[in-house]
């Protein structure tokens, strides 16, 4: 006698054909290296990427205007996602006081980023980019001048990316950078109008 309810077959399908399609995004890579655009790419101390092993793409699942959970990197960020695959980088760091002005720039106290080039991108918490500035390996510190002035006091997103090889920062285009926990690299910050 057969125990298993139709109407429970078609979940049990999607998740066998869930698993399959994980386990095929691993991939068999008899030299042991892995394969870029396999899962975010890690980079260490070492200075050269390597695949990080999970396979699975970073996928949002609410809108920048709202907190996002992310299973495939555990992330809880607010940034703006892309379709692009992030960059895990072990070493990258983005310190960001709370701080005053009278909202035509941002000040970031430290920069970290082992993958070379990058942008740090100042978020309103909706969402709205206000402005960028490029850094490089280890930026310290760093002025971001903002395109579109902080509309009022309140708390802003510092997000850094890895650029594409254009020198402009693209949030489409750009990958975000992960840490060694697979947590988007941001910090949020109060901006008090003076």
């Amino acid at each position: 006698m057969n125990t298993t309810s139709t109407s429970t077959r078609p979940f049990l399908l999607a998740g066998v054909a869930a698993l399959a399609l994980l386990l095929s995004a691993c991939g068999d890579d008899a030299s042991g290296a892995g394969q870029l655009g396999s899962g975010p790419v890690s980079v260490g101390s070492t200075g050269g990427p390597t695949p990080s092993g999970s396979g699975a793409p970073d996928s949002p699942s609410e809108t920048p205007s709202g907190s996002s959970s992310d299973s495939a990197s555990g992330s809880t960020s607010a940034a703006p996602r892309n379709d692009v695959e992030p960059v895990i980088d072990a070493d990258a760091e983005l310190d960001v006081p709370d701080q005053s002005g009278d909202g035509s720039g941002v000040q970031i106290t430290e920069v970290n980023l082992s993958r070379g080039s990058g942008h740090v991108a100042i978020f309103t918490t909706a969402g709205e980019l206000l402005g960028s500035a490029p850094v490089s390996a280890a930026a310290r510190p760093v002025t971001v001048s903002l395109s579109t002035p902080v509309p009022a006091s309140s708390e802003l997103l510092a997000v850094l990316y890895v650029d594409d090889g254009d020198g402009e920062l693209d949030i489409e285009r750009d990958a975000l950078v992960l840490d060694d926990d697979s947590d988007v690299e941001d910090e949020d910050f109060d901006y008090r109008l003076s």
